[in-house]
């Protein structure tokens, strides 16, 4: 049915593509590798059944070869899709069965293309037409035009996350996303200029298998100079997620092209899906208003920032160091930064802060207290040193007198008639509140302790917006 020559060139396309097929394979466990493996196994296929289509001078055997065929041309829409949801990053979003699901109705179209002959569902009509080179003329039926509208759909959504890519990809891998994207639409282009505008090349009929033939090629030449079915990709995502510090990678409008879980917890982003937004917007108010989200819109140089942000009871020490990503060109690609929790420093700091502070006092204490001459000026001294520390507004010292059930104020930082421990005469609030001095038990009141809060010096302190009042 066809010259020697356009039957070599068809087997040694399928030898090509079975080739491409089985070096995928062996990266079927890299981004991309498998669902590529498949599409040039069928496509491999497709090209074979051509070939020997092609080969045979009895037009049945011609027709049966050519539907045959079809087995590896209605899962090539399935398969593209999957190579873009797995070049995307999508791969681990799409649950494994919906992934199988995708080629429940490419069986089904096969099955029925295989019956055509007595059903007309895939094919209304087909002849041979021999003028110049020697092709199947068909009228096509509703069924093949289902599987168009089905293979189309998968392509259409390929080619958006391939799209997707090209936008969101980190600036690393940015150039390789465009390659696949452009090696993607070649195929596309070819198939939409046969199916609806019937364009035919002499003797090939179909350029489509060709032009997927080219796709596969480019694959594999960006596979040894760029890596793009290599495992640096897939090991690049895990140590980025594994990595001890947050990280979270800008372009140059301050949206997120890429960033780990540790950042997301850390810098409290509750955005379920942060890449491509921008990640001022995406802050707790504590940090969308700091000079950390400010010095965002030009990261000239490498900064660090040191960050508070409330979470709970807690306040959690955050430090953001901020550095520009240049690009080869020399100009700035966008920018870097690495978020580390500082709590548990902060916290080391705070304390030996606060310990610092109490040998000060003690310090200015006792040097006071060496300076004093009279008892009375002893108290005075201790009183307003305290005061001084900036720890206590007030300061009162008093005696405790039992018998009347009463604080009997002797020294008072502020000079008032009023005492502020002056309780009521009722014994109960005395026995709860002061009891345990006799036990050396140190009490911090506040005005809504149950056993306080109806005194006289609750109230005072409420009235004065006093907080809480120590009482040794």
């Amino acid at each position: 049915m066809g010259s020697t020559p356009y039957v070599t060139l068809y087997l040694f396309a399928a030898f090509v593509a079975i080739a491409l097929a089985m070096f995928a394979w062996q990266r079927r466990y890299y981004r991309g590798g498998r669902p590529f493996a498949l599409t040039m196994a069928a496509l491999g296929f497709w090209l074979a059944c051509q070939g020997l289509a092609l080969a045979s001078d009895n037009p049945r055997i011609a027709i049966g070869w050519t539907l045959v065929e079809y087995g590896g041309i209605v899962v090539i829409g399935p398969l593209y899709l999957l190579i873009a949801i797995a070049y995307s990053g999508q791969w681990r979003n799409v649950d494994a069965v919906a992934r199988y699901v995708l080629f429940i109705p490419p069986l089904i179209f096969y099955g029925i293309a295989l019956t055509t002959m007595s059903t007309g569902l895939w094919w209304r009509d087909v002849e041979l037409d021999s003028s110049g080179y020697m092709y199947l003329v068909i009228e096509r039926g509703p069924v093949f035009w289902m599987h168009t509208v089905y293979s189309y759909g998968c392509i259409l959504t390929g080619i958006g996350l391939f799209v997707y890519a090209v936008l969101f990809a980190p600036p690393l891998h940015r150039y390789q996303s465009a390659v696949m994207l452009a090696s993607a639409m070649i195929p596309v282009a070819g198939n939409v200029a046969y199916v609806f505008f019937a364009v035919r090349v002499p003797a090939i009929d179909d350029p489509t298998p060709f032009l997927l033939l080219m796709m596969g090629l480019i694959v594999y030449y960006a596979t040894l100079r760029y890596q793009m079915l290599d495992l640096a990709p897939i090991a690049e995502r895990e140590v980025f997620a594994s990595l001890p510090d947050g990280v979270v990678v800008l372009d140059t409008q301050g949206n997120v092209a890429s960033i780990n879980q540790l950042a997301t917890r850390l810098l409290a982003v509750t955005e379920a899906r942060p890449l491509g937004k921008h990640l001022r917007s995406m802050l707790p108010p504590a940090l969308s208003t700091s000079e950390f989200a400010h010095g965002l819109r030009f990261v000239q140089s490498g900064r660090t920032y040191q960050c508070n942000v409330a979470e709970g009871e807690r306040e959690r020490g955050l430090e953001i160091r901020v550095r520009p990503l240049p690009a080869a060109n020399g100009r700035q690609a966008g920018s870097l930064l690495v978020v580390r929790d500082t709590t548990q420093r902060l916290q080391i700091e705070q304390a030996r802060s606060r310990h610092i502070n109490e040998l000060n006092l003690i310090s200015s204490i006792a040097r006071a207290a060496n300076t004093a001459v009279e008892t009375s000026d002893l108290l005075d001294t201790l009183v307003h040193t305290l005061v001084g520390s900036g720890v206590w507004q007030r300061v009162v010292i008093g005696l405790n007198d039992e018998a009347h059930g009463c604080i009997t104020t002797i020294v008072d930082s502020q000079h008032e008639d009023q005492a502020l421990l002056e309780l009521c005469r009722d014994p109960k609030p005395y026995i709860d509140v002061f009891a345990p001095l006799c036990q050396r038990i140190v009490l911090r009141l506040t005005p809504d302790d149950a056993h306080f809060t109806a005194t006289p010096a609750a109230e005072w302190m409420r009235n004065n917006a006093m907080h809480s009042v120590l009482v040794v």
